[in-house]
Order: structure tokens, then sequence, then C-alpha cells
């Protein structure tokens, strides 16, 4: 019967490392979310000045192409 107890109290000290070793493992996984989303909100912000960018490029782009064909009309009429 002591040893029994002996094995149980083992079980029960092994089991406790693992729920203490999962906590941590959930913590760090926590952690390693709460990284992530902040990338993503990060990469988010970056997506949509790059888009603000482009648009503004392409606007002007076209603002370019169209002052240079009035400009080629001009010198033909």
């Amino acid at each position: 019967m002591l040893a029994v107890n002996s094995q149980q109290s083992t079980v029960n000290s092994q089991q406790s490392t693992v729920n203490s070793q999962q906590s941590t493992v959930n913590s760090q996984q926590s952690t390693v979310n709460s990284q992530q989303s902040t990338v993503n909100s990060q990469q988010s912000t970056v997506n949509s000045q790059q888009s603000t960018k482009l648009k503004k490029f392409n606007n002007s782009f076209r603002g370019e192409i169209l002052s240079q064909l009035l400009t080629i009309l001009m010198l033909y009429l």
C-alpha cells in the first residue's frame, strides 16, 4: 500500500509539473497571438498607406498623360 501511495504521489507531482508547463505554453501562445495581432495591424496600416500612395501616383500619372496629350493636341492645331 505504501508503494502505491508513493507511486500516486509521483504521478501527482508529474501531473502538477505537466500542468505548470501547459500553463507556461498557454501564456507563451497568448503572447505570440498578441504579437501576431500587432503585426497584422501594422501590416494593415502599411497596406493602407501603400494603397493611398499608389492612388496618388496613378492620379498624378493620369494628369501628366492628359497634360502631355493636350500639349500634343495644341501643337497640331
